[in-house]
């Protein structure tokens, strides 16, 4: 299981991050648990950090990205 800590910030301006928060959400409600934070840059639309519950720092870039590493993280 995948684990993230925090908030997920987006400009509800722009379509890009609508869009990835919808897939983090789904992803979230289909394989992880929701405990806390990630934040996205309205400026970039891109993740700055994810905290996984183990203690791991994953940076990564755009909602995609963020959803392919939670579930090979997940290990589906």
């Amino acid at each position: 299981m995948f684990y993230l800590t925090g908030v997920f910030k987006v400009d509800q301006k722009d379509k890009r991050d609508l869009m990835a928060a919808m897939i983090v959400q789904k992803v979230v409600n289909d394989k992880v648990v929701w405990l806390g934070e990630a934040k996205v840059r309205n400026e970039t639309s891109k993740v700055d950090e994810i905290y996984t519950r183990d203690g791991f720092q994953t940076i990564v870039e755009g909602a995609y990205v963020l959803v392919d590493k939670m579930l090979a993280k997940d290990g589906k």
